[in-house]
């Protein structure tokens, strides 16, 4: 029989949080990021804020990683 395994629920968990929006930023942080930037995978997730546009993450006094250029 079924284990009861709902595989549409199932993601990474170090994506989980992240893959939610195209940007990433940390709270305390001046840089955001894409998602799977290595600089992005530092963030702990209670720290991080998601941006929907790169213009919102401008907006609110980010500047975009040198590191993988969002």
């Amino acid at each position: 029989g079924s284990a009861g395994v709902d595989r549409s629920k199932s993601s990474p968990q170090s994506l989980q949080a992240v893959s939610q929006f195209p940007f990433v930023a940390s709270r305390s942080g001046l840089v955001f990021h894409r998602p799977d930037c290595r600089w992005a995978q530092n963030i702990s997730d209670d720290n991080r804020l998601g941006y929907k546009t790169r213009e919102e993450a401008l907006q609110s006094g980010k500047r975009p990683c040198k590191s993988c250029k969002p």
